[in-house]
This record gives C-alpha cells, sequence and structure tokens, in this order.
C-alpha cells in the first residue's frame, strides 16, 4: 500500500471485535471527537463502494486501558 493523497490516515480505538454468523470479523473503531473530516471521508468511501486496503500500526499511550477516549502518543515511529 502507498500513501498517496487519497490515503485516509488517522488514529483509532478498537472497540470491538466480533465475529459474524457467516464466519465473518466485524472491528468497530473509536476515533477522536475531532475526527469529524476523517468520518466524512469513511463515509464517502462506504457510499462509493470501495474496498479498503488498511495498514495498522499500534502506538504507545499514556495511562493505556484507562479510558476509552484516545490519547496522544508517547512515541511513535509513524508517519503521516
Amino acid at each position: 500500500m502507498s500513501k498517496g493523497k487519497d490515503a485516509i490516515c488517522f488514529q483509532a480505538q478498537v472497540a470491538q471485535v466480533k465475529t459474524l454468523s457467516d464466519g465473518g470479523i466485524r472491528i468497530t473503531l473509536d476515533l477522536s471527537e475531532t475526527a469529524i473530516d476523517t468520518a466524512k471521508n469513511m463515509m464517502e468511501a462506504r457510499q462509493a463502494g470501495a474496498l479498503l486496503e488498511v495498514a495498522a500500526v499500534a502506538v504507545k499511550v499514556k495511562h493505556a486501558g484507562k479510558s476509552r477516549k484516545i490519547k496522544t502518543p508517547d512515541d511513535s515511529s509513524a508517519t503521516y
């Protein structure tokens, strides 16, 4: 995957992972309340019927697990 001008880059927390009755897997992500542009871009991709190629990078966060709010990373080598 290359990060072109059409890439939608954002930070999210995994809220839920569940198996569907047909054997598929559904992953639900929580985004920050300020990620309105990201949500808009994801909705547009869904409406267009786009298939997403996803690459996820885990980052360290302060106080991980104490809140469902997305925290600012302490250290990340990821660049966007």
